[in-house]
């Protein structure tokens, strides 16, 4: 199993543990809540980073670096954690912080950034981890990701007004990016002469078939001509993206 599947599965475990009730074989001896559980997981996230002085951190059996507050790097599962991390009543600052830092690009998130104390030195290595690619940097802009982002930053936007009055200025930035990476959203993804979102962003040529997975970097097998390339999830993610935008912005008229 990569990485990438790992982050699925613990981003899907830790919204169910919030928002299931209690049942037999999820109760805790101690009678924790789903909420408690979904903490926890969170806390276990955190704990599996390195306990060497030199802080390296390994791409493949680290899941943290406290340096940046970013869970591996790539931009959707650390999205995926600061809403969950939200949903926790925990801080979601520093994971957004971090994405910003690093992986907007003043158009859209790249698909990969480097950052903190990861150890890219293995990736050409003897040993490389599974599908070493994956682990590249990468310029490329995805729907999925920028759409993922907008998400979490419509909700920490959301969560920024519940805290009141304290917060203003951290407030006011997270209104001007949040406000930024949707405009970029719209512009970049959603193709109008056929009412559908792109994969890769419109200014990268909107993606085709042709396009090289980004785990094995090997084109389909079969392909040959750059057809135009539509996901059903692309669709899914920009529909969810594009609603919680709404929510912002009719938060936003309330007040």
């Amino acid at each position: 199993m990569n990485n990438q599947s790992i982050w699925t599965i613990l981003f899907i475990a830790t919204q169910t543990f919030t928002f299931i009730t209690p049942i037999d074989g999820l109760s805790s001896p101690d009678n924790r809540s789903p909420k408690d559980l979904s903490s926890h997981i969170l806390a276990g996230l955190q704990a599996r980073t390195s306990s060497s002085s030199s802080n390296v951190l390994n791409l493949e059996t680290d899941f943290y670096d406290s340096s940046t507050g970013l869970y591996s790097e790539g931009v959707w599962h650390n999205a995926l954690l600061g809403i969950s991390s939200l949903e926790n009543s925990q801080a979601a600052d520093q994971i957004a912080d971090s994405l910003f830092k690093y992986s907007w690009d003043g158009c859209s998130f790249r698909r990969r950034a480097w950052s903190g104390n990861w150890d890219h030195s293995s990736i050409d290595s003897n040993n490389p981890p599974e599908q070493a690619n994956y682990y590249r940097e990468s310029s490329e802009h995805r729907c999925v990701q920028h759409g993922l982002a907008l998400v979490f930053w419509s909700k920490l936007l959301l969560d920024c007004d519940d805290a009141g009055q304290d917060i203003r200025t951290t407030r006011d930035r997270y209104a001007e990016q949040q406000q930024t990476i949707a405009e970029c959203f719209i512009r970049e993804f959603w193709d109008p002469s056929v009412q559908k979102w792109t994969t890769v962003s419109r200014s990268q040529g909107g993606g085709s078939v042709l396009r090289p997975s980004a785990s094995a970097a090997k084109q389909t097998l079969g392909v040959s001509e750059a057809a135009p390339y539509y996901r059903a999830v692309d669709q899914a993610i920009a529909v969810l993206a594009s609603l919680e935008h709404l929510k912002s912005i009719r938060a936003k008229r309330r007040k």
